[in-house]
């Protein structure tokens, strides 16, 4: 370091160590908000592809023979299943995870209270709850079992949110025949999707949750026999 005869440093290597310091936090400061930005490039790109499955074909459109599967456990699921049915979409219509000692009529007075008394009564009674699966692989299962007492059913209108939408069809896919075709169908009132996921922390959130056990489980269920 430059010093007069006295002791005093020089006016020049004050200013040098003055830009050094300026300059290495900047350089920081600059590395940070390029991850930051390539991080929620990255969280936007992977929470899209969680919604990436055909959108809601026209109810007209939809098999009339086919077999309606409602996830239970999420808000507007069961409503939607319900008014499809309502609609004359759909021979029989499932409700899996519904809850222990729920109920036909019970879990439409509480979830679909209007659409449900829109179903003609010949229709009620194949309507069908299942009490006992408490998440997506048990779900699974389920439909499983149910489609193996009905081994002429083709087409299955499956129901449930759209952020579960593509791990749901995965896992149920696993176990059925290939010849079944899943068609899915979501609340078309549901809290967020494709186009708002990220406009609120829980949509966040969620997407985020949801696109990690997507990933793990696509990994994973393929190279089990069961799971």
């Amino acid at each position: 370091m430059a010093k007069y005869t006295d002791g005093r440093s020089s006016v020049i290597s004050k200013q040098s160590r003055l830009r050094g310091s300026v300059h290495r936090p900047s350089a920081w400061a600059g590395g940070l908000s390029i991850f930051i930005l390539l991080l929620i490039i990255l969280i936007q790109l992977g929470g899209d592809s969680l919604y990436d499955y055909p959108p809601n074909p026209a109810i007209s459109s939809l098999p009339k023979d086919s077999v309606i599967v409602c996830l239970a456990g999420g808000r507007h699921r069961v409503e939607a299943a319900y008014s499809l049915y309502a609609n004359g979409v759909g021979d029989r219509l499932w409700v899996i995870g519904a809850g222990k000692k729920t109920t036909v009529m019970g879990l439409a007075k509480v979830q679909a209270s209007e659409v449900a008394q829109n179903i003609p009564w010949d229709r009620v009674d194949r309507i069908q709850v299942e009490t006992e699966s408490r998440n997506t692989i048990e779900n699974a299962f389920a439909v499983k079992r149910y489609l193996e007492q009905f081994p002429q059913v083709k087409n299955v209108i499956l129901v449930t949110s759209p952020y579960h939408m593509r791990r749901s069809m995965m896992m149920i896919s696993q176990h059925i025949s290939q010849e079944i075709k899943i068609i899915p169908f979501t609340p078309t009132n549901a809290d967020f999707g494709l186009k708002n996921w990220w406009h609120s922390w829980t949509g966040i959130s969620v997407t985020v949750s949801e696109l990690v056990k997507f990933r793990l489980a696509n990994i994973v269920i393929p190279r089990l026999k069961y799971f």
